[in-house]
């Protein structure tokens, strides 16, 4: 088999079904609207004018009060979503290392940063949006067909890669001692809830072995599980209740509710819509008594 032959049978497979792979665009659309939400849940009070120290971050306030919107109603999608993109990297990177603003380098702002960079590369404006709101009426006035909600797949492919990065990277770094001997999580609950004092539980430490040792096998899991169809009836629930815990436990900002939102890229976009388009019509044939 020549070398030519070869590489057109390994990459041929690849560019058919991740590089010119198209799928329903109601994921990234969904997607844009979440972030968004969490891009404002984060930032926005500690942006806004009344919280802006000097000329500097004013301009950037102005900034991310006209794009951000523009971003969630889907006005002028991508560019929106890409000038989003663009002032989180000033924010993760200029206000957070730069300057020092320390709340804003942690991994949880690095996540939304990177995930918004990642939705910009998508056709997120064509599902749910104003953008497709005119394209429909410019279509429907012109009697003509309206295009399908479609668009590439890869760039949500990507995002679902940062996330299994995400899940492998702590999972292997907790895949020492002093995280599996239960010690990091009885230090975090002393800390958080029962100070200085040992708590009088009973089984306490046997307790927290066990929910170290669960806690690394689940993001283990969940790093190569959430790729199979099958699997993710089972993996997304069980990962929704992990960060829900997690989130009731411990301060984690927002980091959470956005793995919540970005499990929605390894969900397969035609069976959504085919759900969302099933869930519509349901809705439709039982409209609620006025």
């Amino acid at each position: 088999m020549s070398l030519s032959l070869l590489k057109n049978k390994l990459w041929a497979p690849f560019i058919e079904h991740v590089i010119a792979a198209e799928a329903s665009t109601r994921s990234a659309a969904l997607l844009r609207i979440g972030l968004c939400a969490l891009i404002w849940s984060r930032w926005a009070q500690w942006v806004a004018p009344f919280s802006a120290p000097d000329a500097e971050r004013m301009w950037f306030s102005v900034y991310f009060f006209i794009v951000t919107p523009m971003m969630f109603f889907g006005i002028f999608t991508r560019i929106a979503t890409a000038l989003t993109a663009l002032g989180l990297l000033v924010i993760y990177y200029y206000f957070g290392h730069h300057q020092g603003v320390e709340p804003w380098t942690h991994h949880h702002t690095y996540l939304l940063t990177i995930s918004t960079c990642l939705l910009a590369l998508s056709d997120c404006g064509r599902s749910y949006s104003f953008d497709r709101y005119r394209q429909i009426k410019r279509y429907l006035k012109r009697g003509l067909q309206i295009p399908a909600e479609i668009g590439p797949r890869w760039p949500l492919m990507l995002i679902a890669i940062q996330v299994s990065l995400i899940y492998f990277w702590s999972a292997l770094d907790k895949s020492r001692v002093g995280y599996l001997s239960g010690d990091r999580l009885e230090q975090m609950l002393m800390f958080f809830y029962f100070g200085s004092d040992y708590p009088n539980i009973p089984f306490f430490q046997p307790i927290m072995q066990i929910s170290a040792w669960l806690t690394v096998l689940l993001e283990y899991l969940l790093v190569v599980g959430l790729w199979f169809r099958r699997a993710q009836r089972w993996l997304i629930p069980i990962g929704i209740i992990f960060h829900g815990l997690i989130y009731y436990c411990f301060p984690v900002s927002t980091f959470s509710l956005s793995m919540w939102v970005l499990y929605l890229a390894f969900i397969d976009p035609n069976v959504l819509h085919r759900f969302l388009d099933d869930l519509q019509k349901s809705s439709a044939d039982n409209p609620t008594a006025a």
